[in-house]
C-alpha cells in the first residue's frame, strides 16, 4: 500500500530517502504538512530514525534542516550524487556525505546498493558542498568541450573526427557525460540534469566569497 505522505513514510521506515529538484522542495518534504518532521515530533522510544537528503541543493540550508531535524531526535545525512542516469541505472553513483560518522556507517550499506565512490567529507552541509565544487569542475569542462570543438569547427576540421582524434588524450582527463557521444553538428549531452544547476552554483559561489568576505572584514576589525 504506498504511503499517504512523507510523514508516513517515516513513521513506517528507519531510515528516509529524499530526492528532489531543489532546496525548497526538500524544506517542504521535510517541514511541509504532512511532512518528515512531523512523524518526529514527540517520539519517544526506538532508535532514531536517519532522515537522507540525496539532493542537490544548498550547503547552507542544509546545514539549518539537519539542525532542525536533530532537534527533532533523528540524524541527518546529506548524501548528494553525481553520475547521471547511467551511474544510477548501473548502481555506480558517486555519493558525497555530510554528517555523524557513526550515522554514515549505519547507512553505508544501503547507500552501496546505489554508489560505488561514496565518501564522508565532513559534517552536514559538507555533501553539498562537495557537490558544488564537482559541479563547478563539470560545466567548466563541459564548457572547454564546447569551445574546442567550436574552435575546430570555425577552423574547418570535422569536429567529430577531432572529438575522435583527442579522446584517447582525454581518457585519464575529467570528461563531461556525453562529450564522447558529439556527433558531426557537434551536438552535445551536458551531463548537468537542468540549467538551474548552474545558476544554483553560481549563486552559492557568490554567497561563499560574500561569507568569507564578512568575516574577513570581522577578523579585520578585531585587529584593529
Amino acid at each position: 500500500m504506498p504511503c499517504a505522505d512523507a510523514a508516513e513514510v517515516t513513521r513506517q521506515a528507519e531510515v528516509v530517502f529524499i530526492m528532489v529538484p531543489d532546496t525548497p522542495d526538500v524544506e517542504s518534504v521535510l517541514f511541509g504538512a504532512g511532512g518528515v518532521a512531523s512523524a518526529l515530533s514527540g517520539r519517544r522510544r526506538g532508535a532514531r530514525k536517519v532522515i537522507v537528503d540525496m539532493s542537490s541543493i544548498s550547503p547552507m540550508a542544509t546545514k539549518a534542516f539537519a539542525q532542525k531535524i536533530n532537534a527533532a531526535g533523528a540524524d541527518y545525512i546529506d548524501a548528494p550524487v553525481s553520475g547521471g542516469e547511467v551511474g544510477a541505472k548501473a548502481a555506480s553513483l558517486t555519493i558525497m556525505c555530510g554528517g555523524d560518522a557513526a550515522v554514515f556507517e549505519r547507512i553505508r550499506p544501503l547507500l552501496e546498493k546505489m554508489g560505488k565512490n561514496i565518501t564522508l567529507v565532513g559534517g552536514n552541509g559538507d555533501g553539498q558542498t562537495t557537490k558544488v565544487a564537482n559541479q563547478i569542475i563539470v560545466a567548466l569542462n563541459i564548457a572547454a568541450v564546447g569551445e574546442a570543438l567550436l574552435f575546430a569547427s570555425k577552423a574547418g576540421a570535422d569536429p567529430a573526427k577531432v572529438r575522435a582524434g583527442a579522446d584517447g588524450r582525454l581518457r585519464g582527463q575529467p570528461h563531461p557525460r556525453g562529450a564522447r557521444r558529439a556527433d558531426d553538428q557537434a551536438h552535445l549531452q551536458p551531463g548537468l540534469s537542468h540549467p538551474r544547476c548552474t545558476r544554483r552554483t553560481s549563486a552559492w559561489r557568490c554567497r561563499a566569497r560574500a561569507s568569507s568576505a564578512w568575516r574577513c572584514r570581522r577578523r579585520r576589525a578585531r585587529r584593529s
